[in-house]
Order: C-alpha cells, then structure tokens, then sequence
C-alpha cells in the first residue's frame, strides 16, 4: 500500500528573487526583461523533489532567462519543457546554476537562521451575560423498533 505524505510548504525567498531578476539572462546574456524562472524538474541525487501538480518550486531552485527563453519564445521553458529545453537544446545544467546563485545571493545563511512563529491573534470570548442564550432542545424519543405497541 502506498504511504502518504503531507507535502512541505514551499520555501520563499524574496531577496533571492530580487538577487536573480538583477542578473543577465544565463541563455543569451540579455538584461532586458529577466524572469526568475523556476525548476520543477526531480533530480533525487540532490535532493531535489518534484513539487506536484500546478505547484511551483522552492525559491532557491530559480535560474535567471529573458521572457523570450522563459515563456514567450519559439523553444522556450514553458513551451518545450524544461529537460528538453535545459538539456537537448541549450545543454546546460540549471541546477548547477541555481545551486551556485543560491549560495551567491545568501540563501544559504538565510534559510539557516529559523524564522519567528507569528502568534495567532484569537478573539477574546464575551462575557456570560453578553452571550446568545442556547435554545432548549425538543425532548428525546426513542425510536426502538423492538417497542411493543400498547393493546
């Protein structure tokens, strides 16, 4: 029987977005309109999982490409697929390139360092006396069918 498992909310990092927008594209070089473009290929050897079905991956696992290599182009990412696009056409690794922005950008620190846990904020109860008053139930009647009608 197959387990399972509750899936892991996804790790955001705006800064390393902010960090990869600024970069040239990694296909063609332009600086013209880049996109953090996000990888939702598996590659288990580094632990990298698939995110699911119309979810988007982790922050850290974004190369830099101009909106033509990204979305818009001919053969672009979102067109082609990513592993025939990275690949067979480009012939180049995106993880080793978004492994080595995320460790430039800071990412690495920043995802060590434990975020604060925002408390909830709950409503106060009222007090007793401005409470809507519960209405009383009807009385309970058995429904025992083994009941005997009375002659």
């Amino acid at each position: 029987m197959t387990q399972l498992r509750q899936r892991a909310p996804r790790q955001r990092d705006q800064k390393h977005i902010d960090y990869v927008n600024k970069l040239p594209c990694c296909v063609c070089g332009s600086t013209r309109n880049v996109e953090a473009a996000h990888l939702k290929m598996r590659l288990p050897e580094i632990g990298k999982e698939s995110p699911g079905l119309q979810q988007k991956a982790d922050d850290r696992w974004v190369t830099p490409l101009c909106h033509y290599h990204h979305q818009s182009g001919i053969q672009a990412q979102h067109k082609v697929g990513e592993k025939r696009f990275w690949f067979e056409i480009h012939g180049r690794n995106p993880f080793e390139i978004a492994s080595r922005l995320w460790v430039e950008s800071g990412g690495e620190e920043r995802a060590a360092v434990p975020k604060p846990v925002k408390a909830r904020k709950v409503r106060p109860r009222k007090p007793r006396g401005k409470r809507r008053p519960v209405p009383p139930s009807r009385p309970m009647q058995s429904r025992n069918s083994f009941a005997r009608p009375q002659a």
